[in-house]
């Protein structure tokens, strides 16, 4: 009885420091203060660097903006960052647009 106590004790432990992948939203027509749903889809690019391993960002309509990504997932947990019909235009942005940081990896773009 004390194995399997000790056991469940083991498992609950080792998942409870497991988070959940989630999917979030950005759109220039968000809101940053939003949680980031598809129905309160977040604003700016930058909020890309607020994803854990594991997460997935879906990028909709048209972004006149600069991004440093900053954020690692894992080789069994990458980030994923998908565009529906996204375009990350810097017209008006006098840098690179989308920089990916040297020490940054198991990104899905």
């Amino acid at each position: 009885m004390r194995n399997s106590v000790n056991v469940i004790l083991l498992l609950f432990i080792v998942f409870s420091g497991c988070s959940e992948a989630k999917v979030y939203h950005i759109s220039p027509n968000g809101n940053d203060a939003n949680d980031g749903s598809e129905e309160r889809p977040w604003k700016s690019l930058s909020k890309l660097n607020e994803l854990s391993a594991g997460d997935t960002a879906i990028l909709h309509g048209r972004f006149n903006e600069a991004i440093d990504l900053e954020v690692s997932g894992t080789k069994d947990a990458p980030i994923s960052i998908i565009g529906a019909n996204a375009v990350i235009n810097g017209s008006s942005v006098d840098r690179d647009g989308f920089v990916i940081r040297p020490n940054v990896s198991h990104v899905v773009i």
